[in-house]
């Protein structure tokens, strides 16, 4: 797979452009003429990434460790046995209904199109986590930063180093898709729920 080789050549910038997408670090490439520099500064953009891997194909990204690409990724199996039956199957589901409610701003496109992502504009407001969530945000990396995060802890797992930033992230999804910029503690509590299934995918995947 073309990701596979652009992370394992050496002297490329894939997976740097990659680990820096997820953090919303500035990203392209400068060159001698103007027509050939891109460039997306820092905050500017929203980036979403989905690939579908074999078992066997997913290694070498999964090998990528110590460089923390993995640790970027949530995992999901793309078999699903509850997939209707041949005699069960819907044969015409209807049209796509927009996931977002009525006063989250989005552009759309026509109906039955795949759905758009909400405005630039929204991107710039600020969303509130609930104060027991960063209590203990701050308590993981004061532990982290003074080198008393037990041995035994989860985050000492390399594979599982950017949990705290994941976990923050795919909870702000999930307020944003119910029109709130405030994250709760059941919002905290399903992306520790998808994490750990992501977790457990990736697991029997390198064993």
């Amino acid at each position: 797979n073309a990701l596979n080789k652009l992370i394992e050549r050496t002297g490329s910038t894939g997976g740097e452009t990659l680990r820096s997408a997820w953090s919303g670090e500035t990203i392209g490439q400068k060159n001698g003429r103007v027509e050939t520099t891109r460039t997306a500064p820092a905050r500017s953009y929203a980036c979403g990434l989905v690939i579908g891997y074999q078992p066997t194909t997913v290694l070498p990204l999964l090998a990528d460790v110590e460089s923390g690409t993995p640790q970027r990724f949530g995992y999901c199996w793309a078999v699903d046995p509850s997939i209707p039956t041949r005699g069960a199957r819907v044969l015409w589901p209807g049209e796509m209904p927009s996931p977002f409610p009525p006063e989250v701003p989005t552009s759309l496109p026509a109906p039955g199109a795949i759905v758009a992502a909400p405005l630039p504009a929204m991107f710039g407001e600020t969303i509130v986590f609930d104060e027991a969530i960063l209590d203990e945000l701050y308590e993981i990396e004061h532990a982290k930063n003074t080198g008393t995060l037990p041995a035994d802890h989860p985050l000492r797992d390399p594979y599982r180093s950017q949990h705290p930033v994941f976990r923050v992230k795919v909870s702000s999804l999930l307020a944003l898709l119910e029109g709130r910029r405030n994250v709760t503690l059941e919002d905290w509590r399903l992306a520790q729920v998808a994490i750990d299934t992501s977790d457990r995918v990736r697991i029997h995947l390198q064993a």
